[in-house]
């Protein structure tokens, strides 16, 4: 990942190569780890990092923009001069807004240092957790345990700059009966990979597997039901990215 120091000079060096009057640049870089389990077994493991560059350019309210994941001299020479060319090209854009002087940012993060470095030899053991219990009890083990760490950057030739970095970890499991005629499944996700505990997803993925077994089939109709707090977040999740003014002014919301 990209400290605030190296964020700064980078976003600094292609907004150096601008020649029109407003340039802005969003920097995300990201390092994931993962583990993918199956069948009562691991099935992949990997460790992934990303980074890209988004530029825009703005001359007359007209704008250009490009992405590109390679930050050497030329390739950002390169992208800066791709936004100008397509600006000229561009309509005016008459919701245009010039970008915002230097702002003060808070300083606080959700980000936690034992996830953005955590591997194998902090997730394998909650992988195994859930395995062996799904073994106890004559079941089938399935899920996906995932920690990641961003960072993001904004900067313009007006003089703003802004750093954050985040992390995230996430394992859920999926437990069913071998002749696949019930399951269970549960989740939990944290800032701090430390708090997530492999033995009680597996035991809750489990004990609803179990409890579920001989399903009973209901009518067409309207039921009350309870949703458990990963279910919600997803929802809301879901409500929040649709909820925008401009899908609604454009008649694409709900």
């Amino acid at each position: 990942m990209l400290t605030r120091e190296e964020a700064k000079t980078l976003a600094g060096k292609a907004l150096s190569f601008s020649t029109f009057p407003e340039c802005e640049v969003n920097l995300e870089s990201s390092e994931s780890a993962f583990i993918r389990f199956a069948l009562n077994g691991v099935t992949t493991s990997g460790f992934v990092v990303e980074r890209s560059l988004s530029i825009s350019s703005t001359r007359d309210g007209k704008t250009g923009s490009t992405q590109v994941d390679e930050f050497d001299d030329r390739s950002l020479r390169e992208a800066v001069r791709r936004t100008e060319e397509l600006a000229l090209i561009a309509p005016p854009n008459p919701e245009h807004v010039a970008p915002l002087a230097p702002q003060k940012y808070r300083t606080e993060e959700n980000f936690a240092a034992g996830t953005s470095t955590a591997r194998n030899k902090e997730m394998i053991p909650h992988v195994r957790a859930i395995i062996d219990a799904a073994k106890e009890k004559d079941l089938v083990a399935a899920g996906y345990f995932e920690r990641v760490a961003t960072t993001s950057a904004i900067a313009s030739k007006a003089g703003n700059f802004g750093y954050d970095r985040t992390t995230d970890a996430s394992l859920s499991a999926t437990v069913r009966k071998a002749d696949g005629s019930s399951s269970g499944w549960a989740c939990q996700p944290a800032v701090r990979i430390e708090e997530i505990d492999g033995a009680a997803i597996g035991r809750t993925a489990g004990q609803k597997c179990l409890r579920w077994a001989g399903p009973k089939r209901l009518d067409p109709g309207k039921y009350t039901v309870v949703l458990e707090p990963t279910a919600v977040g997803d929802l809301v999740g879901l409500i929040g990215f649709h909820m925008n003014a401009r899908r609604a002014e454009e008649g694409r919301s709900f």
